[in-house]
């Protein structure tokens, strides 16, 4: 009987792990307001500046030194925490006429990873690779009134 015990004092130990595991996951305490903010990166020859505000609206800049060239997007963007690795969708869009769709995930309060972005929400990335995966790291302000960080 005692043997018995011991293996349903071990499982029920188990599966509080396990649960508690579930619940005290490092990505939920980091939240998607934390976002708000500049965040520097490079990708593949061009830097990127993605910059959210808390009322939704964002920006989004691609500038390529070889080329000399800046993209710049504006719009509002939504991200769904239902699922890791967080969806990002980018819409209205004053400089596209379609949304722009990735995936993101928080490495910690100053680093996340955002994949490269598609204009169908079917064609995104899903999963990170080195190839898709653009890091980017948080603009510290140095304490001026109104600084950015632009190209």
């Amino acid at each position: 009987m005692t043997k018995y015990n011991v293996l349903l004092m071990f499982l029920i130990s188990s599966l509080i792990l396990v649960l508690l595991l579930m619940f005290i996951n490092p990505l939920k305490l980091i939240s998607v307001n934390s976002l708000n903010g500049q965040w520097l990166g490079k990708h593949k020859n061009d830097h990127v500046i993605l910059e959210m505000k808390r009322d939704g609206v964002c920006s989004l800049e691609f500038y390529s030194e070889v080329k000399n060239d800046l993209a710049k997007f504006n719009g509002e963007c939504i991200i769904d925490t239902n699922k890791i690795p967080f969806s990002f969708v980018m819409t209205n869009i004053l400089e596209l006429n379609s949304s722009l769709y990735s995936v993101v995930k928080l490495i910690n309060e100053e680093v996340i990873h955002i994949s490269e972005f598609s204009t169908k929400w079917k064609l995104r990335p899903v999963a990170f690779s080195e190839e898709n995966t653009i890091i980017l790291k948080r603009y510290l302000l140095t304490g001026e009134e109104n600084e950015q960080y632009s190209f």
